[in-house]
């Protein structure tokens, strides 16, 4: 009896665990991102990073290996495209899957008539806990909190993952490091 209790006990629990929402706040002006999940919290200031330097490779083996390299995928290009279609899908279905609480978007261009225009634009838009405006001040900024349940991504990302042709995949990678190999 106690193995089944055992049991039962750990299935709750992580049905509990998939179950409970994640909050994401979001706010550009203060830089900041907040995610809070089954009471724990966690807060990050989100800071500009310096871009790092990259390694100077000489021109001639640059041009050789981006042209193997495409050749390659020139001639594995179906499945590329059906990686970016599935992932453009992936991409679709995960935004599907949140769920927006509340957003705030001010926006404003350097140019006053484009203002103008979005403005007008933005005035017919109207959806429940969206707020789009234009500020004419040059400011923008994006304060956004939306929920996410992780039992939804499990099932966005397993679908994904069932359907993804790993043969061609593997195939068409070892192709490219051969390509990238005969080059050096």
């Amino acid at each position: 009896m106690l193995p089944y209790l055992i049991a039962l006990t750990i299935f709750l629990g992580i049905v509990g665990l998939l179950l409970a929402p994640v909050s994401l706040k979001f706010d550009s002006a203060l830089r900041s991102l907040q995610v809070r999940w089954m009471g724990l919290s966690i807060s990050m200031r989100l800071a500009g990073k310096k871009p790092r330097k990259l390694k100077e490779r000489p021109q001639r083996e640059r041009k050789h290996r981006i042209g193997a390299i495409g050749a390659t995928l020139f001639k594995d290009r179906d499945v590329i495209f059906e990686l970016l279609q599935r992932g453009y899908h992936l991409v679709i279905d995960v935004v599907r899957s949140l769920s927006i609480r509340e957003l705030q978007a001010n926006f404003s261009t350097s140019d006053p008539m484009w203002n103008g225009v979005l403005y007008g634009i933005f005035s017919g838009i109207h959806f429940d806990n969206v707020d789009l405006s234009v500020n004419f001040q040059n400011i923008n900024s994006v304060k956004g909190w939306f929920q996410l349940y992780p039992y939804k991504l499990i099932k966005v990302a397993a679908g994904v993952l069932i359907r993804l042709p790993y043969r061609r995949i593997v195939r068409a990678a070892l192709d490219i490091r051969r390509a990238v190999r005969v080059t050096h």
